[in-house]
């Protein structure tokens, strides 16, 4: 599925690799739009790592853009903070809206390079974009006010175009990949993408998918489900878990309640099997609740000093599963579309900077039958016909300015709280997913609470 200058370097980084790599999701700003900084940063990647009862395991970091919020072409304060922490990073770069953003996040790539040559011992791997396709999808292209994504095509060549900027540096080893929903992955017509990255990272929220029977006690399997479908069509390129966790607050969707009870069991259910495989992994999230807790909530941790909303210890947890193990079987895509059930995007992301560029926040969930299921304030209802993959998703839509961040309910409703924020960077961490025209601070995992609570919650 991959290149042939791509198989050579994944096949060099690898070698280097033993274990799979764990982490969080980090957006650029907290949920009340302020930019993140250095020390912001660092008191979270210090959080992560002291957790009780998961041995440490928790030591990278998941970014989703390279510019520092609030800055038109910074590098993000995040990087310093890893590095002085001995934090690991799979690197983000903005990739919808305008090819000009992308530009200014390759050019800040390559100035982290030249100043923090210590990034190429702690470097997991290069994202480019973050369900940039779902964005594009019939669903996503019907919803109001819709945030910018891209084709296969664009993605692809700026897949190309990262692997150009990183030849011969201190990243030239790093896989190149992209993330989206997996929804979007299990869609034939995005095949182009798969076939050149060095990995696949895959967003699921079975909390989301409330057209159909998502009890909490499904969960589990909903979630392998959205695995397995990912990975007929893929083939063997590798899998990564870039988002996925349930909340511990907010509206109920459909049989999926948010609570700390039923987050506890989807940490037992499907975090503890990963831990015990072999996937990359980033859970989403430590923590939401930075200046504002947005509604839904998945953080871990209510605060930075305090302990985990639940048991994280994994004990007396049977941590058999084949899906989340990843295996050289895996098989090619089949050349037609999934048709199970629609995902949605991902859960809070910010934008900021880039001037002219437009931001929106967007969400989703999973959607299957032959009815509109979505309908609310920002947010377009979604219909599964038998043979489309694509996620629900509410697309509220942020004015320019600086970053913001969102929250969304899947398959339909949602409010969303504008924020101001232009495309520039990704911002601060929220459920409900934002996206900047230019580049955005992004993380998310969808529930959107609407046009304008979205962009409020924006990562």
């Amino acid at each position: 599925m991959h290149s042939s200058s791509g198989l050579v370097a994944l096949a060099a980084f690898l070698s280097t690799a033993s274990a799979a790599t764990f982490g969080f999701n980090y957006g650029s700003t907290f949920a009340d739009q302020s930019a993140k900084v250095e020390s912001d940063f660092a008191a979270e990647f210090a959080a992560a790592k002291k957790l009780p009862g998961v041995n440490g395991a928790f030591t990278s970091a998941r970014l989703y853009t390279m510019i520092q919020a609030g800055s038109s072409d910074q590098i993000i304060e995040a990087i310093p903070a890893a590095i002085d922490s001995n934090t690991r990073l799979l690197l983000g770069l903005w990739a919808s809206g305008d090819p000009s953003g992308f530009k200014t996040e390759i050019a800040t790539l390559q100035k982290a390079m030249q100043q923090y040559p210590k990034l190429a011992s702690l470097v997991d791997g290069i994202s480019v974009g973050s369900e940039d396709l779902y964005r594009t999808s019939e669903i996503g292209l019907k919803a109001p006010d819709a945030a910018p994504g891209n084709t296969p095509d664009v993605i692809s060549n700026y897949i190309g175009q990262v692997r150009d900027a990183v030849k011969g540096s201190i990243l030239a080893k790093a896989p190149i990949g992209h993330v989206d929903t997996w929804t979007a992955w299990a869609n034939s017509s995005n095949s182009a993408v798969a076939k050149v990255a060095d990995f696949i990272g895959t967003d699921a929220y079975p909390y989301f998918q409330d057209t159909m029977s998502n009890s909490i006690g499904e969960a589990e399997g909903l979630f392998d489900d959205a695995i397995t479908e990912t990975r007929k069509f893929t083939g063997n390129t590798p899998i990564w878990i870039t988002e996925t966790g349930w909340p511990i607050s907010g509206p109920t969707k459909n049989l999926a309640q948010a609570d700390t009870s039923d987050a506890k069991k989807y940490w037992d259910a499907v975090a503890c099997k990963l831990l015990a495989g072999n996937m990359n992994t980033w859970w989403y999230t430590l923590y939401d609740a930075g200046k504002k807790t947005p509604s839904p909530s998945f953080g871990i941790l209510k605060d930075l000093q305090g302990q985990p909303a639940y048991d994280l210890s994994c004990k007396n947890v049977d941590t058999s599963s084949s899906a989340t193990k990843e295996t050289s079987s895996s098989k090619t895509a089949s050349g037609s579309d999934s048709s199970e059930t629609t995902d949605a995007g991902s859960p809070g992301i910010s934008a900021s900077n880039n001037a002219d560029a437009s931001m929106t926040a967007t969400g989703g969930s999973y959607a299957t039958g032959s009815a509109p299921i979505a309908t609310g304030t920002g947010s377009a209802g979604a219909s599964g016909n038998g043979t489309t993959t694509f996620i629900a998703s509410a697309t509220p839509s942020v004015p320019a300015g600086s970053g913001g961040s969102g929250s969304g309910s899947g398959s339909g409703s949602g409010s969303g709280s504008s924020g101001s924020g232009a495309a520039g960077a990704p911002g601060a961490s929220s459920t409900g997913i934002a996206t900047a025209a230019g580049a955005a601070n992004a993380v998310s995992i969808v529930s959107l609470i609407g046009a304008a609570a979205l962009a409020a919650l924006l990562i």
